[in-house]
């Protein structure tokens, strides 16, 4: 999760956001507990909360978190697989991996 971690700091750090986690929080919709959790290590991000950020992140941001993102979770499943005892080193690359994200603008709830 180092590279998923590195960007979200980076993105926390920057403006419009200015090292304020509780700006992205409400930027993105999402809860600033599980935001600060995530960032402490405490949670792995969900596929909701890392969704809620990429829609709201400049689109090559959002897509290098979210390779970030994807490239833990292959790893994890990696980890697994040896861990198992399962013969093989299975670790697909996703360096090919191209992300494309379009997205809707979000729409406010009266």
């Amino acid at each position: 999760m180092n590279d998923f971690l590195k960007i979200l700091r980076d993105v926390i750090a920057d403006a419009p956001f200015g090292g304020s986690q509780r700006a992205l929080a409400q930027h993105a919709g999402c809860d600033q507990a599980l935001l600060s959790r995530v960032l402490s290590c405490e949670r792995e991000p969900t596929p909701e909360f890392v969704g809620r950020l990429c829609a709201t992140l400049p689109s090559h941001t959002a897509a290098a978190l979210l390779k970030a993102y994807l490239d833990s979770i292959v790893e994890s499943i990696a980890s697994s697989k040896r861990k198992a005892g399962t013969r093989g080193a299975w670790k697909p690359s996703l360096s090919h991996l191209k992300v494309n994200i379009e997205c809707e603008p979000r729409r406010k709830s009266a």
